[in-house]
């Protein structure tokens, strides 16, 4: 592309791009001579490892070569995000005729809500216990990758990543181990999409079936001869040989111009010296031994890790030899290697994590929303700035003749008060022809906004705009639409937060410190202060494995809220009682501060608890109380029940024995009336007998006394 004529141009963009394969491409970096010695014993000069560089030159100039055309429309893609949505040609054109090459950024808009939202609605995440026994350390696993998240501001880099993937259609961020004593062992960092080449061939977002993965970094020669102090040499070659492996604009961070590249600057005064240092992480086959069974089971052993040799000893797991691909990196300059070796990492993954928006089926290039619609978004602005071009100049059509002096007319038409003097009033002279156009360009501008956000899927309702959607259900519906449209851009965010996280669990599982106390923040902003790996089974975050899990999608909180309205709907016409039983579930589909802490609350008034969590001690003696207590009450009210019952039972066996003797009463009373008469003269014969019977032993009686009075005085006068 020219270079701009005029500095004054704006929104334009300069490209300084150089044909991604060097001029002297092909030829062999090794073995130049140079006043820097080599070091004939050095391990990275042997043929193996001199084919290896070549290997790995060889994928970077691929890579630079297959990916130059779709690399240059993502930085295009970038530039009409910031702004820059005019060609120099276009514009220099349009300033000639004095027409201003105007930027009413559209395409910002819509791309501004999706960043918005994904951070607004950053999601929650948690870690899971493989078994139960590592519940515990779960939870403290859990804990301190939020604390390491906290301390590396990993939401901030994330987010950056996202918009990458937003605007351009890919973005990175990267993870790993670091020893440095002032800080965390572990980072997260936003890596510029610029530095980084993929492997061309794959097709999965997590890169799994990728061969290589190529990053690019200019740094201070300083800087990197201390990546390697005995191979001082390889770095001043590439510093003078700095464009060996194409210096393309589209695969720099921070576009250095070729004076930079050369070290020097115009009037000949050395500047800041750079060099450009590639590290590309790639797969070979090898055999590895790898644990089958326990926690451990597809991991490679370590014989220096003493928790995989418990776990063997333990006879919890067992070895066996398998063929798989190794993770190994190389990090070198256009002039040779500087470092060679296994990955660190035993995850065995890159420990890259692409954060992708699209890909394009036929060759499965990333590309993002701004993609589609930059064509609109140029008919836009060209018919905009020509409106206000049509609207702020004066068109004359006249005949020969029909002013004195031409200029002085242009001068004269350019003034608010002009006064203009015709020279014959009898020839053509018009004024303003053709501004009627000015409306016709701002009709056909209003189609091409509006095409912008029907492509982008971004409707007037999640911008919060009016529109002729007027019941609060409508504008829901036409909210929704939008979250529809991009809800692949927030799923394959999901993804990528996936795949981070789970290289960021290995790496603490792997590095996490020994006795180390980590601050904890709760939901309402307070603190505290929680132990790891101080030699509690509980606190162990390094002796067992778990898995990471993402909750659930803060985007789709447009239907959970509509499904919240529906349960309390439901809720009010239910009884009281059963109302009460579902509040906590209810409440637990909210999007409100503390929603753990209100259904707790709700659980412990109503007597439930949370299905999920695991009982604590006290918790476990409670529901055994509750449950003597509950026991000893059923008992009581079984005995009542069958006292109740047996009475109940009596009372009815009288009432069957009544009415079975009843019959028999019944004659008998029948039978005494009809004899009443006989039985009542029966016994007043029995009683005349009785009292003849008696009257005559009183009688007897009376005698007998009286002879026995008699035979006393006689007694006496004899023994006198």
């Amino acid at each position: 592309m020219n270079e701009l004529a005029d500095d004054r141009l704006v929104n334009v963009r300069v490209s300084k791009r150089i044909d991604p394969i060097a001029a002297e491409a092909g030829r062999s970096f090794l073995g130049r001579s140079d006043e820097q010695a080599q070091t004939a014993s050095d391990p990275l000069d042997t043929p193996a490892m001199q084919a290896l560089f070549r290997r790995l030159v060889g994928y970077t100039r691929r890579e630079m070569d297959l990916q130059a055309e779709n690399r240059a429309q993502i930085a295009i893609d970038h530039d009409y995000y910031d702004h820059i949505q005019w060609s120099v040609e276009d514009a220099q054109t349009l300033q000639a005729r004095g027409q201003l090459p105007a930027v009413y950024n559209k395409i910002a808009t819509s791309v501004n809500w999706v960043l918005g939202t994904e951070r607004r609605t950053r999601v929650d995440w948690k870690i899971l216990p493989r078994n139960s026994d590592g519940a515990k350390a779960a939870e403290r696993k859990t804990q301190y990758l939020k604390y390491i998240a906290d301390v590396n501001k990993a939401g901030f880099e994330r987010s950056q990543a996202f918009a990458d993937a937003v605007k351009g259609g890919i973005g990175w961020v990267e993870d790993g181990g670091q020893n440095n004593a002032d800080g965390e062992p572990l980072y997260s960092r936003y890596v510029p999409w610029r530095e980084m080449l993929p492997d061309s061939a794959a097709k999965r977002h997590d890169m799994g079936d990728a061969r290589y993965l190529i990053r690019q970094k200019w740094l201070d020669v300083d800087v990197a001869e201390q990546l390697n102090p005995t191979r001082t040499w390889v770095v001043h070659n590439a510093t003078r040989d700095s464009d060996a492996l194409g210096s393309s604009s589209w695969f720099t961070d921070d576009f250095p111009d070729q004076d930079e590249e050369q070290g020097k600057l115009g009037d000949g005064v050395y500047a800041r010296q750079r060099v450009r240092v590639f590290e590309v992480w790639y797969r070979v086959l090898a055999k590895v031994k790898k644990m089958f069974g326990g926690d451990f089971h597809g991991k490679e052993f370590d014989p220096n890790d003493a928790v995989m040799r418990a776990a063997l000893d333990g006879e919890l797991c067992h070895i066996a030899e398998q063929q798989q691909m190794q993770m190994r990196v190389a990090v070198f300059t256009s002039a040779g290697l500087l470092y060679e070796g296994r990955s660190p990492y035993k995850h065995d993954r890159f420990p890259y994590t692409a954060f992708i928006a699209y890909r394009r089926d036929r060759d499965s290039t990333f590309y993002g929303l701004v993609r589609g619609v930059r064509d609109p978004q140029d008919a836009f602005n060209k018919r905009m700035s020509k409106a206000l071009y049509v609207l702020s100049t004066n068109k004359v059509v006249m005949e020969k003749g029909a002013v004195k002096n031409v200029e002085k007319l242009r001068d004269e038409m350019a003034r608010p008060d002009s006064v203009i003097e015709l020279e014959d009033g009898n020839l053509k002279f018009d004024l303003n022809v053709d501004r009627d156009l000015a409306a016709a360009h701002l009709q056909l501008a209003e189609i091409d906004a509006r095409m912008v956000q029907d492509i982008s899927g971004i409707t007037d309702e999640n911008l919060g705009r009016n529109s002729n959607a007027r019941s609060g259900r409508a504008i829901e519906a036409r909210q929704d639409q939008g979250g529809v449209a991009t809800s692949e851009l927030f799923d394959n965010f999901r993804l990528a937060m996936q795949l981070q996280s789970e290289i960021q669990l290995s790496l603490i599982e792997q590095f996490a410190p020994q006795d180390k106390q980590i601050r904890i923040t709760n939901a309402k902003g307070g603190f505290e202060f929680q132990s790891i790996n101080d030699g509690l089974p509980e606190n162990d975050i390094v002796g067992t494995k778990a898995d990471f899990v993402v909750s659930e999608q803060d985007y789709q909180a447009t239907i959970r809220q509509a499904q919240v309205q529906m349960l309390f709907e439901l809720a009010a016409k239910l009884p009281p009682d059963i109302a009460i039983g579902m509040l906590d579930l209810i409440i637990d589909l909210m999007d409100v501060p503390n929603k753990d802490e209100l259904v707790q609350r709700v659980r412990k008034l109503t007597g439930q608890r949370d299905p999920d969590a695991e009982q604590t001690p006290e918790e476990i003696a409670e529901q055994q109380a509750q449950q003597q207590e509950q026991a000893e009450q059923t008992a009581l009210a079984k005995r009542a029940a069958m006292a109740d019952v047996a009475q109940k039972e009596a009372m009815a066996e009288q009432t069957r024995n009544a009415a079975q003797f009843q019959p028999v009463i019944d004659q008998l009373e029948a039978l005494m009336k009809i004899q009443g008469k006989q039985y009542a003269l029966a016994v007043d014969q029995l009683e005349a007998r009785f009292k003849e019977q008696l009257g005559s032993l009183k009688a007897a009686m009376r005698d007998n006394q009286s002879q026995t009075n008699t035979q006393r005085p006689n007694r006496r006068a004899s023994k006198s």
